[in-house]
């Protein structure tokens, strides 16, 4: 498990007295949040996809325990807490941004690239008259006529 388990930060609102455990809590999550963020940028640099599959879902797994904790009626905030947690949630955006912009721009490359091979992104389907495409194009002669 990740040392970022939602589940091993996730502990009953019993034990904890009050809108300061609860802002703590959101912001121990924010901080893992923003560490599986870092962590998930880092794997896509290094090319690594088996972390950056395990930072992303972490990822997915800490913004779900954090929508469930961020209902309207679950925790109420004085004024000095906003800017903290404000400057959290804006690192996080920011560091999915980046990464999300990485990603798109590593598969616009990789599309652009296969189109220089040529290779034709689309679904494998059979064309009209029966035959089937494999989405490459080959020039010279088949081996068949060979």
């Amino acid at each position: 498990m990740s040392a970022h388990d939602p589940q091993q930060l996730h502990q009953p609102e019993s034990t904890h007295s009050g809108a300061g455990a609860a802002l703590q809590q959101l912001l121990t999550l924010l901080e893992a949040l923003e560490d599986a963020l870092g962590h998930e940028a880092k794997a896509l640099v290094a090319g690594d996809m088996a972390a950056l599959s395990t930072h992303t879902i972490t990822k997915r797994a800490l913004l779900r325990e954090l929508q469930g904790r961020m209902s309207p009626n679950s925790v109420s905030f004085s004024g000095q807490d906003v800017p903290e947690l404000l400057a959290r949630l804006h690192r996080c955006h920011a560091l999915n941004q980046s990464t999300g912009a990485a990603i798109y721009s590593a598969m616009r490359h990789n599309a652009q690239v296969l189109s220089m091979l040529g290779y034709d992104s689309g679904p494998v389907a059979y064309a009209p008259h029966g035959s089937s495409s494999t989405g490459i194009t080959h020039s010279g002669r088949s081996l068949a006529s060979a």
